[in-house]
């Protein structure tokens, strides 16, 4: 127990250091610049984030605390529901101890990441952790007493809907408790159940603000994450290597130490008290891997696109891990968080092998940038601000306060939606832009002329990390 309390308080230490230590991160700042403007939903995902967000930021101010206090938020949440399913496997006698079942699941990485960023990640997992509970207590009456749930179904299905309005991959979650009833005799007669329909329909409900704002702007965001997203070309050597690098992702930012717990599941090897939740947990981990395995066979497949695979297994995974699983899981989870926690806070570690890489870079710098940039501004006249690329954008928008941030880039985003070009028509710019995505005839070919201003080196402990340019551009005009 003593390593189960050395790793709760390291995990809750990371986080917190991360919280407080760590400049926003590209996707940060943009899903935060989201919640500034708002709108029925975004180019890249759904909306609920973003409101969250826009809601927090209203009613705190703007901060790091602010931006991040949504994922502290939702970490609270996961923790009541880890209780939950603690104080349900009492019942049986392979329970294990709360602080046990909290350390294993945010010593799995990918939980601990995506529970701290302020992506939709964070959001999603708590919400189908809700919804894992609710399916959980319909699973076990229908199971034990052989008749429906009615407020367990309903809440399910709000807590889906309201996961899938925050990332459009947690309708997969929906699917695999659909096929947990329908794969189960026990859980069938659930399919009779209005119920059950009805919260069906409520979770398709909840996109209603996805549809309605597609329908407005030609249906951009499906068009962005159903057709070009999975229209990389195909070849047998790519599909292999996509297979390959998101099975080996998947596994170790899960925790490889999960395996055979994760086995011993799958062969009903489980407490009593845990077999009406276990067609879940095994539905929820093939669905949403098959369908990763599936995309993978278009395109590239991000590791934590799989994320809904482990919102119903982590809570009761420590009564199916041995003591030496439970070690090893534990050691790695604290290494991944402190080298996480550093990467973003102290260095990047690539820097302590080569160039740092341009991801981790960019979180460094940001507030000599804001002042040689506002200062730049003032001193030329120039009106917007613009830069290059939407992770940059979305970090000077954080940093200067200036919502109305431009990009003008090569890859579509949201700043696109956006633009407004008439307003924007002969006022001169700052641009900002840096060695991973510099000045192109994308932004020159919109000014009558650009000057070169001067550079902004970003150093730590004395190494260069990165260098933005600044440029001014005068009489913008529409392509």
């Amino acid at each position: 127990m003593r390593l189960v309390w050395a790793a709760l308080a390291l995990l809750a230490a990371a986080k917190l250091w991360f919280v407080f230590a760590a400049g926003p991160l590209p996707d940060e700042a943009y899903y935060w610049l989201w919640g500034q403007r708002p709108d029925w939903s975004y180019f890249d995902h759904p909306p609920l984030q973003a409101w969250l967000q826009g809601a927090v930021s209203a009613i705190f101010g703007h901060s790091r605390f602010a931006l991040r206090l949504p994922a502290l938020l939702t970490t609270l949440l996961d923790l009541a529901l880890i209780a939950w399913w603690v104080r349900r496997m009492r019942a049986s006698s392979d329970g294990v101890p709360y602080p046990a079942a909290a350390a294993v699941f945010f010593a799995s990485p990918v939980v601990f990441v995506y529970s701290t960023l302020v992506f939709q990640d964070h959001l999603m997992i708590a919400l189908l952790g809700v919804a894992a509970v609710a399916f959980a207590i319909a699973f076990e009456r229908a199971w034990v007493e052989a008749r429906d749930h009615p407020g367990a179904l309903w809440t399910a299905g709000l807590a889906v809907g309201l996961a899938a309005l925050t990332k459009y991959n947690a309708g997969l979650f929906g699917v695999a408790a659909a096929l947990a009833i329908v794969i189960t005799p026990r859980l069938r007669l659930l399919l009779r159940s209005p119920h059950l329909w009805g919260a069906g329909l409520l979770a398709l409900v909840c996109l209603a603000p996805v549809f309605w704002w597609n329908t407005g702007n030609d249906n951009v965001s499906f068009q962005y994450n159903l057709v070009d997203r999975l229209s990389m070309g195909w070849s047998a050597r790519m599909t292999v290597e996509h297979v390959l690098v998101f099975m080996l992702l998947a596994v170790l930012t899960a925790g490889p130490f999960l395996v055979p717990a994760v086995i011993r599941m799958l062969r009903r090897r489980v407490p009593d008290v845990a077999m009406p939740w276990r067609p879940l947990a095994a539905a929820a981990l093939s669905v949403s891997t098959l369908a990763c395995l599936s995309i993978a066979f278009l395109g590239p497949v991000q590791f934590y696109w799989n994320l809904p695979a482990w919102v119903a297994f982590l809570p009761w995974a420590a009564a199916l891990m041995s003591a030496a699983m439970l070690r090893g899981h534990l050691i790695a989870g604290m290494v991944v968080a402190v080298a996480f926690c550093a990467n973003y806070t102290l260095l990047p570690l690539a820097a302590l092998f080569g160039p740092a890489d341009d991801e981790s870079a960019m979180v460094y710098g940001w507030s000599e940038v804001a002042t040689r940039i506002e200062a730049e501004r003032a001193a030329r006249g120039a009106q917007v601000l613009i830069a290059t690329d939407y992770r940059s954008g979305a970090i000077l928008a954080f940093e200067t306060g200036d919502r109305r941030v431009e990009v003008l880039s090569g890859r579509r985003s949201q700043f696109d939606l956006w633009r407004d070009e008439t307003a924007l028509a002969g006022k001169d710019a700052m641009i900002l832009s840096d060695d991973w995505h510099p000045l192109g005839t994308v932004v020159t070919d919109r000014f009558a002329t650009v000057e070169v201003v001067g550079e902004i080196p970003v150093l730590r402990f004395g190494q260069r990390l990165k260098t933005y340019h600044l440029h001014v551009g005068r009489g913008y005009a529409a392509p």
